[in-house]
């Protein structure tokens, strides 16, 4: 195996099919009325909270974001990187940073952070997103015919995040607070976080010839760039109805059947597929001290072979 896949390779496409004429013709209409168009990225940040905070502490986000600040900014910065060096932030962000959106950066992060509690957070939820990736990818949930197609990709994410946050608001006993804990998860990671990550791109760069080494004003000015659109995203989140989410939920997953509510079981059972692949690779880290590399390929493999029987119709 590749150890050294990153994002590029990870990510594939999404494309939107509609059973039978007279639903796409309804569904487009709703999507309309709804105002899709929105951009969102990846999981999308909402997505990336709710399973990294599950997996990671077995905490809700909201709660997750009040106790364990640090890790909740850093599950979405590989995005940060990702996106914001080609894509979004008007090129404060290097094109070389992309290559840290990297499951195997992400172990020698956690491998670097030691027994200091706060950067092994950060460095366990930096993980969290990259493994939670290989669940909607990987599995082909959100690729299921090849190269990435990014805007339907990024409508159905954008779904997603609206479902999650709805369920927030109906369990949580944070559920007036959610849209302060949000945006505070959402701002720039600290000076002292991002020369931590700078520092793994030194340790890591002898075993990973690809990665590039990066400073700290680099991380910090691409997490600060990344944050004002993050902010913004997420509060949309938050404030579309969740109908409109369901439509966009149909329309754009191919495998929901015409069934919204297929729809929304398949996207629980592939974000219990990521919050398993977050657990596994945590675990071959931390108890059973595999490599970096060895613990990414070792939880793609198990990812890809466990989650193959997504709800159907009928079930």
């Amino acid at each position: 195996e590749n150890s050294e896949q990153t994002a590029h390779d990870m990510k594939k496409k999404r494309t939107p099919v509609a059973n039978g004429s007279s639903l796409a013709l309804l569904v487009l209409l709703a999507a309309a009325l709804c105002g899709s168009g929105r951009v969102v990225h990846a999981w999308g940040p909402l997505s990336h909270f709710d399973m990294g905070c599950g997996a990671l502490f077995n905490l809700s986000a909201p709660e997750c974001i009040s106790s364990r600040l640090s890790s909740a900014q850093a599950m979405d910065l590989p995005d940060a990187f990702f996106f914001g060096a080609g894509f979004t932030t008007g090129g404060q962000c290097k094109p070389e940073l992309a290559q840290l959106h990297n499951p195997t950066f992400a172990g020698y992060m956690v491998q670097a952070a030691g027994s200091n509690q706060t950067l092994l957070d950060f460095a366990l939820g930096f993980g969290s997103h990259v493994m939670s990736d290989l669940a909607g990818f990987e599995t082909l949930y959100l690729s299921p015919l090849g190269a990435v197609h990014w805007l339907p990709v990024w409508q159905l994410m954008e779904a997603q995040d609206v479902v999650v946050a709805k369920g927030w608001s109906s369990s949580s006993p944070f559920s007036s607070t959610i849209a302060q804990l949000v945006e505070q998860a959402s701002a720039p990671i600290s000076q002292p976080l991002a020369e931590f990550v700078a520092r793994v791109s030194k340790l890591a760069a002898p075993a990973l010839p690809s990665l590039p080494v990066v400073s700290a004003s680099d991380v910090l000015a691409c997490s600060k760039a990344w944050s004002a659109g993050l902010r913004r995203i997420t509060a949309n989140a938050l404030r579309t109805e969740s109908s409109c989410a369901e439509w966009d939920l149909l329309f754009y997953d191919s495998g929901a059947q015409g069934s919204v509510d297929l729809a929304t079981a398949r996207l629980r059972y592939y974000q219990g597929c990521g919050r398993t692949a977050i657990q596994q690779w945590r675990s071959l880290l931390l108890d059973q001290r595999v490599s970096p590399a060895q613990a990414a390929s070792t939880t793609a493999r198990s990812i890809v072979a466990t989650c193959r029987h997504p709800p159907r119709s009928g079930e």
